[in-house]
């Protein structure tokens, strides 16, 4: 990037990378077409830039090719799609506070690199006291103490304001700190040391000599905190605040787990929990992440750790978030994101964190809307 930047006159970009429409033959791709000159781009030279997006709606602009990284002192930073008026309401949000990344750790859920056999999608109590029969995700039907299942939540499960919980996790891990347990109840240790059960578990990639068959990978103290998340693949960012602990109508209150298809930052308290969803969620910040963000060549886009850590967040949030964007968050949470009076209300709130007025409001939903059709 920084090369074509200082080297080459861009004369044209046509970015097809949001199109349904297939550029290459049974390949699934997110395209760009990128023209350029080989000399040195002369003073405030323009781009002419167009977008097509999953509606084959086209949208035009041109801009200074100077202007196309999203730090403008960092010629290697990625590239905006997006028009000018948007481009410089996002160099205004930048200095409304830190990065996310700078401030929060971005995280994944945990990985067992063998769902089919820690994964659950029901389980019935038996006559057993403590001892369920669970139906695996691989479709083997099994005895397990009902004391280590605890309720999953999984990338297709969020959406923006809520989760869902569906299936349930066989869990060998203390709630605490994240260690795995040494020893099993006898159920679990007779599933887990079963010849083709531990076959699979040693053969997973992650695995190391000398560590139980039944560890799960890539568990910490920090993913069993509480949490704002959203799920990998979407066509825009959809946070949820979820709590650490989750009432289960059959388990009763368990730690909540998240696999790798969730991404998340820990938050240490309730408020701060609310009002960054609300942040994630809100106009401004789904259209700044929408002018880089990776596409994924199907009609969706990869919100991954570090698209979401260049995100800005305004120092009021951090500082002490505000009463007001907490209690219209907590309604939204609790109504599915299903008020248009309280949307309406958070984002003008939201807005005003970045000092954005009504013409600029209007500039970002414009963009958005055209990106998200279809």
């Amino acid at each position: 990037r920084e090369h074509l930047l200082r080297n080459v006159t861009i004369l044209r970009i046509v970015d097809y990378s949001l199109s349904r429409v297939r550029l290459f033959e049974e390949a699934q791709n997110a395209p760009l077409i990128l023209v350029f000159a080989k000399r040195e781009p002369p003073n405030g030279h323009r781009v002419k830039v167009a977008m097509v997006n999953r509606l084959e709606e086209r949208m035009e602009w041109e801009i200074e090719q100077g202007e196309l990284p999203l730090y403008k002192n960092d010629p290697a930073s990625p590239w905006l799609m997006a028009p000018p008026d948007v481009v410089s309401i996002m160099r205004k949000m930048q200095k409304a506070g830190p990065r996310l990344g700078d401030v929060f750790s971005v995280n994944r859920g945990i990985m067992t690199s063998a769902n089919d056999i820690f994964f659950v999608k029901e389980f019935e109590l038996t006559d057993t006291p403590g001892v369920v029969l669970a139906t695996t995700e691989g479709g083997e039907r099994i005895r397990i103490e009902g004391e280590l299942l605890r309720p999953l939540v999984r990338g297709r499960d969020i959406d923006a304001w809520r989760y869902r919980v569906e299936n349930y996790i066989i869990w060998t891990h203390d709630d605490k700190g994240g260690r795995v347990k040494e020893m099993l109840p006898p159920y679990a240790e007779k599933y887990f040391k079963r010849k083709d059960v531990k076959e699979k578990l040693l053969k997973r990639d992650d695995y190391k000599p000398g560590q139980p068959p039944w560890i799960i990978f890539r568990v910490s103290e920090e993913k069993l905190k509480d949490k704002v998340a959203w799920q990998e693949i979407a066509k825009v960012v959809e946070a949820v605040y979820v709590p650490s602990r989750h009432a289960d109508p059959a388990l009763g209150t368990r730690t909540l787990i998240v696999d790798h298809k969730v991404y998340f930052i820990a938050v240490e308290r309730e408020d701060l929990g609310y009002a960054m969803a609300a942040l994630l969620n809100s106009l401004p910040v789904r259209t700044y992440v929408a002018a880089y963000v990776n596409r994924t060549g199907a009609a969706y886009c990869d919100y991954l750790t570090w698209i979401m850590g260049l995100i800005p967040i305004p120092e009021e949030i951090l500082r002490e978030p505000p009463r007001d964007i907490i209690a219209l968050s907590m309604k939204l949470h609790e109504t599915s994101g299903g008020n248009e009076n309280v949307l309406e209300e958070l984002e003008r709130l939201i807005a005003s964190l970045y000092d954005l007025n009504e013409e600029r409001v209007d500039a970002m939903r414009a963009f958005l809307k055209f990106f998200q059709a279809g």
